[in-house]
């Protein structure tokens, strides 16, 4: 087990993964910003945005190679001088658009036979119309997205502006939670209004997803933050609820749209969210309800760890209402990565909804 781990770790670290995706906690509010925390995000969306550049390719222009230990592989474009390692979703998009699977890449890192995975790369390269363009984009030359030449570019930095347009007039956001890198931006912002709800102190806020390569669409999804914890949970789905687009046809002009309208709703919505929320508070469970709810839970391959902690955070720390239940999820999603976490945060929301209104 320990030499798969470290196999493993190899691998993510030759793929630019040196630490796990997870959102980072602000216990601060820099109160002189209009978005409290909010300088700092984008100082590191820019710094991606100087370091990274943009080109099309041809696919009779690529081929990967090999380093001398056999171990790691890069993508080679015909007169650009550059040998380009991958990142995890790079890779993957290589992978995907050649039909080459990425685990049996990965197995061939692993096993420091690298040739064998670039000798069933470049074959099927050759299989691809040469003179289709493909869309590149690297950052300190390695590359993080493979896409089509359909792809719209609404950058992390360009987000970022447009939400500081939208939040800052109001002076009465900071931003709790975030995680950026080449690959996605995920961040966290609340009001910094509170709600009372029978003790509970809550906060309406926004989850803001985008990702510059292809790995995610641009997303608003309205949450309630929990103050005492940082739990957080999502709501998504319904109209005032969640903005969603791919990025084909995106622009800045269709997001702020989006999100003001968002912004006029809110107060309905939180309204909504809160008569919610009282419910769940009332609703009891019993044994068999917690069960068929964590069945659900397991059938969506979530966290099959988290499963078997649920009830016992809800005995430990909360209680066996539905509340108690969504508190319980959303707090122990805040140790998994932010795939996982996300789930379980939209999961909460879900049941949330469907068992109080």
């Amino acid at each position: 087990m320990s030499n798969k781990i470290n196999a493993e770790n190899t691998i993510a670290k030759l793929l630019g993964q040196t630490s796990q995706e997870k959102l980072i906690r602000i216990v601060t509010d820099n109160e002189n910003e209009a978005i409290g925390n909010f300088s700092k995000l984008k100082e590191v969306a820019y710094d991606i945005n100087r370091r990274s550049s943009d080109f099309n390719a041809k696919w009779g222009n690529m081929f990967v190679t090999h380093d001398t230990n056999n171990q790691n592989i890069f993508l080679e474009v015909e007169n650009r001088g550059v040998s380009y390692a991958f990142s995890n979703n790079g890779l993957t998009a290589l992978c995907n658009a050649v039909g080459v699977p990425t685990t049996y890449v990965k197995r061939c890192m692993e096993a420091s036979k690298a040739d064998l995975a670039c000798d069933n790369i470049n074959t099927w390269i050759k299989t691809l119309p040469r003179e289709k363009e493909m869309f590149l984009r690297t950052t300190d030359d390695r590359l993080y997205g493979l896409l089509s030449n359909k792809y719209t570019i609404f950058d992390d930095h360009e987000v970022l502006d447009a939400v500081e347009d939208i939040l800052s007039p109001h002076h009465n956001y900071l931003v709790k939670n975030y995680y950026i890198s080449p690959e996605i931006l995920k961040m966290r912002i609340v009001s910094r209004d509170k709600i009372n709800i029978n003790g509970e102190e809550l906060s309406f806020g926004f989850d803001i997803k985008n990702s510059r390569v292809g790995r995610a669409s641009c997303e608003i999804a309205i949450i309630i933050f929990r103050w005492i914890c940082s739990n957080g949970m999502i709501f998504g789905g319904g109209k005032g609820f969640m903005y969603t687009k791919k990025h084909i046809a995106i622009n800045r002009e269709q997001f702020i749209t989006e999100f003001v309208e968002m912004l006029d709703h809110a107060p309905d919505t939180v309204e909504y969210i809160k008569r919610s929320i009282e419910t769940s508070q009332q609703t009891k469970l019993d044994s068999q309800s917690i069960q068929n709810l964590i069945n659900k839970f397991k059938a969506e391959n979530i966290s099959r760890n988290a499963c078997g902690r649920i009830e016992q955070m809800m005995d430990e720390k909360y209680n066996r209402t539905l509340w108690g239940m969504t508190q319980s999820i959303t707090e122990l999603a805040q140790e998994y990565n932010l795939e996982t976490r996300e789930k379980m945060e939209e999961f909460a929301g879900k049941i949330l909804l469907a068992k109080a209104v």
